[in-house]
């Protein structure tokens, strides 16, 4: 491949790389439409509402909402007493913060940021910067894969929890179809 056809690829925002790191032939499920799709956007503004009030209480000052990082954007900027600027990736599913967060979260990091780190109502979790480093280091490999191996990669089924119970690929011999239509074609 020469520079300029490199060049000419799209590199994938780290929302939708992440999950290609733990299987590389994934392919994302629609977002939800109508009121499911509402309901989710809600959830996660309702959630990043809870993250900015312990930020503040903490002593943090947020510095942006939604901001451009690395062909993605991530959830909140912030400052810390100590003027350490955080990038957090906030998350609105109840419990444990997910393997599949942490990557997505790392993904992000850019030299402007000091820590990463992945967020819910519940947890803030600060992504070591060897891990960060790991995940980059896999990122970019698996990225180069996937622009130059297509068909291998598309093949490449790797089951994962994070992963699986969103993921379209009807020829992946682990796939599930949604709960949904599950039900509908058991009746």
């Amino acid at each position: 491949m020469t520079a300029a056809e490199s060049s000419k690829l799209r590199r994938l925002s780290p929302s939708k790389l992440a999950p290609k790191l733990l299987c590389r032939a994934y392919e994302p499920s629609e977002f939800p439409k109508g009121r499911n799709g509402e309901r989710l956007r809600w959830k996660h503004s309702d959630e990043m509402v809870s993250v900015v009030k312990h930020l503040l209480e903490a002593g943090y000052q947020i510095l942006g909402v939604e901001v451009p990082v690395n062909g993605g954007r991530i959830d909140l900027l912030a400052k810390s007493r100590g003027e350490q600027r955080i990038g957090f990736e906030v998350k609105s599913h109840q419990g444990e913060i997910r393997e599949l967060d942490k990557i997505q979260a790392a993904l992000y990091w850019v030299s402007q940021l000091d820590i990463v780190a992945v967020a819910n109502r519940r947890t803030i979790l600060l992504l070591t910067p060897d891990y960060v480093q790991d995940i980059r280091t896999a990122g970019n490999v698996t990225q180069e894969f996937l622009e130059k191996q297509p068909g291998l990669a598309s093949a490449s089924y790797t089951p994962h929890a994070d992963v699986c119970r969103t993921c379209r690929n009807q020829q992946c011999p682990y796939f599930q179809p949604p709960f949904s239509i599950r039900r509908m074609s058991a009746d």
